[in-house]
């Protein structure tokens, strides 16, 4: 999140495209890794453990926003990351006003927003574990015939 705000905030379109290449790096070697890592390691603990994929509400919401961040930033973020180191390496110094470009940048915000405010949402639903099981039906009422 720094390093894309000193990108907006700089009028100087070398540094502006050496940071989008740094984050770039970042993003590949570390972000990708340790996001495939998390996906791995919940997977195995549910499944491993007595907490199981879809037996508890908060789990499965944990999931759903564990998939939809990862898919957020190796699509939608990646993406617009690239867009923006090709256009900082093709245009000159006014290329800041580039109407596209401050878009792009929008949109890589509200991204990493979003993505940090579900990293704060698993984080408090890890800690309070809202909402309780799912319901199951009983033995009894499975046997029963359906009236």
């Amino acid at each position: 999140m720094v390093l894309m705000i000193v990108a907006t905030q700089t009028s100087d379109h070398c540094t502006q495209h050496t940071v989008y290449a740094l984050v770039e790096t970042l993003d590949i070697a570390l972000i990708w890794s340790s996001s495939l890592s998390t996906l791995a390691t919940g997977a195995l603990l549910t499944t491993l453990t007595h907490w199981g994929l879809i037996r508890f509400y908060w789990i499965m919401l944990k999931e759903v926003l564990t998939l939809l961040s990862i898919a957020l930033g190796m699509v939608g973020l990646h993406t617009w990351l690239l867009y923006a180191l090709t256009a900082t390496s093709a245009q000159e110094v006014g290329m800041a006003q580039n109407a596209l470009l401050v878009t792009n940048q929008q949109k890589q915000f509200a991204g990493i927003a979003f993505q940090l405010i579900a990293l704060a949402l698993m984080a408090g639903i890890s800690v309070f574990k809202p909402w309780g099981q799912l319901r199951r039906p009983s033995k009894a009422s499975a046997m029963r015939p359906a009236s």
